[in-house]
Formats: structure tokens, sequence, C-alpha cells
């Protein structure tokens, strides 16, 4: 599909540092605080600026504003399948195998590909295998194997394809494009794309044999629920956000003038930022197992009588990147309780204690007291996991992100030139120091959290 988009971008005198129109306030020299002759730069501009501006679309229509318009292609072909396959191994025993997939790949585009635009795809599967056996004329026994997938990838079109180190940023946190916000007159703010993986996984193998006995239907069995949570923060890479405000090119600190795109022609940032967090694998187990009696007391009345048991294990991560608040373990910078909890420290390497008491009843009744009206009823207990979403998106990974930032204050220094090939960044590797988030908000989920139940 085709989409009309408007963007606003620098003009072509802009780009070769030409202010002088009555558009623009006066732009002063940041070394001197004396006016550029003209309003027009007459110092060297910033090599890693004129590379960066180079991928910014040229203009086609007057003014400053949504000044330059084309056409971008967006795709999003859709592909689906079902499939199923029956086999009789005998008279008695059949096994069955059925999957439904889909495909759904797509691009978005920009004005500013490659550094705006990225790639997307979601792809989904849920696939069972079943063995019914009919051991003999009151025994049947059926396995089966579920698996349900549901994966989002999205990509931006300039990861791992060396943008930063062609530009000659050579600080830049990850290999992808740069984001560039330009302040002011114009401009729109330049790529990237957004980098995100959502990939969950849910393992279900099962068996139930089936006894029937006299009066009685015996069910019993169990099965082993496994689900795995593979995923990133969304936005988790970035090399560098890059902003210019016009602030540098004023007559003073907190004077007047200045222009956004002086500054950043002449390499002057004004605030930086980097953050970069990894792919966590999140996993859980709840074995379960059941019994259940469908007891015919009278022709005319059925009592169902169950009991199923589980075990709910806490979500836990294949590397232990967790962690959360813990108000019973000492901070080692006051000497008090309350820090930070890091798996596998304290003897715990999941969010949340497994629970292995839950046991969860069931009763049902089919009574007809005349042959044409049937009085039906039941109760039971139910319980379900916690999920990521519902308390636990905030500890995983936590402890893992590699961050930094830095702002000017004072309007005289820029925090560093855009050129320049080493500047003092602060930038700090993910910290595991259970005193290292002391005065900061972070996540707090009780350990023994009770387990979710509904009665029905």
């Amino acid at each position: 599909m085709t989409v009309p988009t408007t963007g606003s971008f620098g003009t072509a005198n802009m780009r070769a540092g030409q202010f002088n129109s009555p558009d623009f306030p006066t732009i002063y020299n940041p070394k001197t605080r004396q006016p550029f002759p003209n309003n027009i730069i007459n110092v060297p501009l910033d090599p890693v600026a004129l590379k960066m501006q180079d991928v910014f679309p040229q203009p086609n229509l007057p003014g400053y504003v949504n000044n330059a318009q084309g056409s971008v292609t967006n795709t999003s072909p859709f592909l689906k399948f079902f499939g199923r396959l029956d086999y009789n191994i005998s008279d008695r025993n059949r096994l069955t195998f059925s999957i439904t997939q889909r495909d759904n790949p797509a691009f978005y585009g920009s004005l500013d590909c490659p550094w705006d635009c990225q790639t997307g795809v979601v792809d989904s599967y849920n696939a069972q295998v079943s063995d019914v056996w009919t051991i003999s004329a009151n025994v049947v026994n059926e396995f089966r194997l579920g698996f349900t997938r549901q994966g989002n990838w999205f990509t931006p079109q300039t990861l791992g394809q060396g943008v930063p180190q062609d530009l000659g940023l050579n600080y830049a946190k990850a290999d992808v494009a740069p984001q560039v916000q330009i302040n002011g007159t114009c401009c729109s703010w330049i790529g990237p794309a957004t980098n995100a993986i959502y990939v969950q996984n849910s393992f279900d193998p099962s068996d139930v044999i089936t006894l029937i006995k006299g009066r009685h239907i015996l069910k019993f069995g169990g099965e082993l629920l496994a689900y795995q949570d593979n995923s990133t923060p969304w936005g988790n890479v970035n090399s560098g956000t890059f902003s210019f405000s016009g602030v540098f090119t004023q007559s003073a600190p907190f004077g007047s003038g200045g222009v956004g795109y002086a500054d950043f022609l002449l390499g002057q940032v004004d605030s930086w930022n980097a953050s970069n967090t990894p792919i966590v694998g999140m996993r859980q187990k709840s074995p379960q197992f059941f019994v259940q009696d469908d007891f015919k007391v009278r022709p005319n009345l059925t009592l169902n009588l169950g009991l199923r048991y589980q075990i709910q294990g806490g979500w836990h991560e294949v590397a232990n990147r967790i962690g959360a608040f813990d108000p019973t373990i000492t901070n080692p910078v006051t000497n008090t309780l309350g820090a930070i909890w890091f798996a596998p420290n304290n003897g715990r390497n999941s969010i949340q204690s497994p629970i292995h008491n839950i046991f969860l009843p069931r009763v049902g009744l089919s009574w007809s007291p005349k042959s044409n009206w049937v009085v039906r009823g039941g109760f039971g207990i139910y319980s379900y996991n916690w999920s990521m979403d519902r308390y636990a998106d905030n500890a995983k990974g936590f402890g893992t992100n590699s961050t930094g930032s830095l702002s000017e204050t004072d309007q005289v220094s820029p925090v560093f030139l855009l050129s320049d090939p080493s500047p003092p960044l602060n930038y700090v590797v993910a910290s595991r120091d259970p005193g290292a988030y002391n005065g900061q908000s972070v996540p707090y989920y009780p350990y023994d959290t009770p387990v979710a139940r509904n009665y029905q």
C-alpha cells in the first residue's frame, strides 16, 4: 500500500548554513557570541552533521514546515494455512496431527529510509499431536502434546548495517542509526525505527485415562504447562539520541536569537542519551494432576466429583536476568532493610515463590425429575498463573539495562561536539549492585504472592 506522507526538513540554504532570511532570528558564533556576518555560518561545519544531513530528504515544497512530500510504501501480506493428518496405527489406536500457522511479514516505510524504516513480522503457530488408544472395552488412554507460539519482531532497517561507523560516531552504543532531534523552525525528528521482540511459547503435554467401571466413569491424568516469554522492552536498542535546540547560537546564555539547525550544523549537542537492554527469557512451569468420577447414582441422577492438584512455579529467567525490591534484605549503602534483589541471590531465583498447596475441587450434578426436563448444576474452584504482564513485567531484565544521559545546564558549554571522537560520556553498563538504585522507583512483588483463584 502506498501512502502520501509529509515531513519537515532543512532547506538547501539551511543545509549550507545560510540563515539570511527574515524567517530566522540572528545566529551567533558559539565561541565569540558575535553575530555571524549576514546570518551565514562562516566557520567549518561539523563533519558528522554533514554526513547526517545527507540522509535527510530534500524539501520539494516551499516553507519550513511539511515542506517535503512523497509516497511511502507499506506492505503487510498475510498468509494463513491449516493442516491435519490422521493415521490409524491399528483399529484401536489413532494418531492425529494438526497445525494452524499465520505469517504476516510487514514493511513500514518513511521519507527518510532507511533510517526511519522498519520491518515487522507477526508469526504464530498452534499445533497438536494426539494419540487415542482404546486399550480394552472399558479403558481408553488419550495422550496429547500441544504447542502454541506467538511471535512479534520489529527491526530497524539500519540495525547491524554499520551506520554509526560510516557517520564517524565512534562512541555509538549500538550498531543502529542514531536519533536526531532538531528543535525550532524545522525539523522532523530523524530515525531510527524501533527495535522490539516479543515471542511467547507454551507447551502442554497431557495424558488422560478413562476407565468405565459399573456405574462409574473414572478419569484421571495430568498435564505439564510450560510457558516461555522471550522479549525485549520496546525500543531496547539505541546508539544515541542527540538534541539540538539553538541555545548555543544565541546572543548570550539565556539570551536572544539562535537556531536549532545552526547548532546541529556546528555539532553543538545540548543533550544526549543512550539506553540498551538485552532480550530476556522468562520461564514458568505448572504440573497439574486430576481425578474425576462421573457416578450414575440413579438412572435419572448423575454426580460429577473431581479434584485437581497443581503446582504453580514462579517465573524465572534463563540467565537470572531479573530483579526487584526486597524489604527483607539489607541495603549495603544504608545498612538498613530494603534493597534490590537479583537472582539467584538470597537462595531465590524466581520472582514469586513456587506454590505447592493448590487443591481445586469440582462438584456437579445432572438430575432429570421428568422425562422432558433436566436440572444441571455445578461448583468449582479454578486457579490461574500470574502472567508476565500482570505482575512481573517490570522485574524481567531488571539490572541489565545499560544507560547514560547528559544535558547542558549553562547554555555555554555543549555536552560535547557531535564529531568528538571520544566525548566524556557517563554511559553505565548494567549494574547488579543491591544498593545502586537508592532513591529510584523500582518494582516490588512480594515473594509469597498468593495464588489467584476463581469460584464458579
